[in-house]
């Protein structure tokens, strides 16, 4: 019911965007402090695994996630009322989330990268936004 999913967003969004981000925080100081001190890290893998189109679809993703940011941002500075932009402001707060894990990704390999059982490789700094937001 759309109307139910909406009502449940405009009275929850600012405690939905809080939690999502104290769980976004505490997951890259987590898999940081794991890459960076443990003898075993749960993502052992560097960042030169990756072939160099890989680093060209990562800066575009980047690039994409910003110019939507910027266009959040705009909205969101344009509009006076904060009620009627209870969905702008959880996108933004996704969209967010989404440049700055893909940031601490590409230029910092943040929390090293993992290498399922099909053998597709993930950076770990994403699962923190997948975590978050998912």
């Amino acid at each position: 019911d759309l109307k139910l999913s909406s009502s449940v967003l405009y009275r929850w969004w600012e405690k939905a965007c809080i939690s999502s981000w104290i769980i976004f925080i505490c997951f890259q100081i987590c898999i940081q402090i794991d890459h960076t001190y443990s003898k075993h890290p749960l993502c052992p893998h560097t960042d030169e695994i990756y072939p160099k189109w890989y680093w060209t679809v990562c800066l575009a993703t980047m690039g994409g996630f910003i110019c939507t940011w910027i266009v959040l941002l705009t909205r969101l500075m344009n509009s006076p009322s904060s009620f009627e932009n209870a969905p702008t402001y959880t996108a933004f707060n996704v969209v967010s989330m989404g440049t700055l894990a893909t940031v601490l990704s590409v230029f910092f390999n943040w929390g090293g990268v993992c290498i399922d059982v099909l053998g597709v490789a993930s950076p770990a700094a994403i699962w923190g936004e997948w975590c978050a937001c998912g």
